[in-house]
């Protein structure tokens, strides 16, 4: 019986196969000109986001003031 349904399974598959249609994707337009940048220099190095309060790790008290650890409690969606 195994060997019967995993035959079909392969009949099923071939027939999809044999009967699908392929289309094509619309290309998208050109432009005039390409620009090109340049990956290395020329720019100022960004600066990293400055945080403007304290971390809290996962297992200190939260914050909030619930007495819970912070991932029982307002760290849970994280």
């Amino acid at each position: 019986m195994f060997d019967e349904m995993v035959e079909l399974i392969r009949e099923d598959c071939l027939r999809f196969l044999y009967m699908a249609a392929l289309v094509r994707r619309p290309e998208p337009p050109k432009e005039e000109e390409t620009k090109m940048v340049a990956s290395h220099g020329g720019q100022a190095e960004q600066k990293a986001p400055v945080r403007s309060g304290i971390k809290v790790g996962r297992n200190d008290p939260c914050p909030c003031g619930s007495g819970k650890k912070y991932k029982e409690c307002c760290g849970r969606g994280l």
